[in-house]
């Protein structure tokens, strides 16, 4: 009987220290989370601080106070619903009518050999200028040069025995097959001179306007082939902007609409105008390809710039590509 009270004795003493050690674990951590909130106090720690100290009355009160709350005091949650519809209200109104534009040359052009030979003069680089006339490339026509000087006299000799055919002609001194012959010959000689000048002609190639080098691919002393891209060029003339539009808007949209451009390249708006509307939709995306002229040349703007065409609502009111007149927004 003894022995079995001392066990008991035991198993208590055992759980009791248990107990304590605890005990003495969950002080601990809540002196450690006193300390780290003390160390580093931020609004909603200093709240959990003061409350922890304040008397048991004093927290009575606070509670009784909340509690004397109404429904009004109480700031109304908004649901989805109305979280949408104030996003959709705060889009601009021409982001609904919209669409990405593509800046192109209105003039773009693409210079290729017109004969084989060595180029003897390309001065101009990528991304200079050039006036109408200038001279973009030039052969060494040498050859050609020589070819056309012999057939300049060949026509002067010829002119002079026509000439002279035409006196003995008068005079009943030539036959008939003679002076045919002296004729034809001169027809000939001045036909061949023309395919002379022809060719020393294309030794040359100048502008046919204002404009700009956009690609060079040629240098100097360089041989080419008939048919070589040489370089590309655009003009500078304002720029055009390619738009997809869907196909409805072909209810309002006409040549001479206007729109504005934003350019995300130079950051700003620019004025534009419908010039011109293809005539056919793709019948897989339901789009029409639509042609838009800037108002005037800006420097700042370079082919192959992109952005966005907006459509402002005076200008879906009017008579459309279709000839409709909606009145207003489809």
């Amino acid at each position: 009987m003894v022995k079995f009270i001392k066990t008991v004795s035991r198993k208590k003493i055992f759980a009791l220290i248990a107990v304590l050690a605890i005990m003495l674990v969950a002080i601990e951590i809540v002196q450690s989370d006193i300390q780290d909130a003390q160390a580093m106090p931020d609004e909603g720690n200093w709240e959990k601080i003061e409350f922890a100290q304040m008397s048991a009355s004093e927290a009575d009160e606070i509670l009784e106070n909340e509690s004397d709350l109404t429904d009004a005091d109480i700031p109304e949650i908004p649901d989805e619903t109305q979280l949408v519809d104030d996003e959709q209200a705060q889009i601009p109104e021409d982001d609904d009518y919209s669409v990405q534009a593509v800046l192109s040359a209105n003039q773009n052009l693409i210079i290729s050999a017109p004969i084989d030979g060595i180029i003897k003069k390309a001065p101009l680089e990528n991304g200079e200028k050039f006036d109408k006339g200038d001279v973009l490339a030039q052969y060494d026509c040498r050859l050609e040069q020589a070819k056309l000087d012999e057939l300049r006299a060949r026509v002067r000799v010829s002119d002079r025995q026509l000439t002279a055919s035409n006196r003995l002609k008068e005079m009943e001194s030539i036959s008939d097959i003679e002076y045919v012959s002296a004729v034809e010959t001169n027809k000939q000689e001045k036909a061949l001179l023309k395919q002379a000048q022809t060719r020393v002609d294309l030794c040359t190639i100048t502008a046919p306007f204002d404009g700009r080098i956009k690609n060079k691919e040629v240098n100097r002393y360089e041989a080419v082939k008939s048919g070589r891209v040489l370089m590309e060029v655009g003009s500078l003339e304002p720029l055009k902007a390619e738009l997809l539009v869907p196909s409805v808007w072909l209810r309002w949209i006409n040549v001479g609409t206007p729109l504005r451009i934003y350019v995300e390249e130079s950051g700003m708006y620019y004025h534009a105008e419908i010039v011109r509307i293809h005539g056919e939709v793709d019948p897989v995306t339901q789009s029409a390809h639509v042609i838009a002229k800037i108002d005037e040349y800006r420097e700042e703007l370079l082919p192959g710039m992109s952005g966005k065409a907006y459509f402002a609502e005076a200008s879906r009111r009017g008579q459309g590509f279709l000839g409709l007149n909606m009145g207003g927004d489809l």
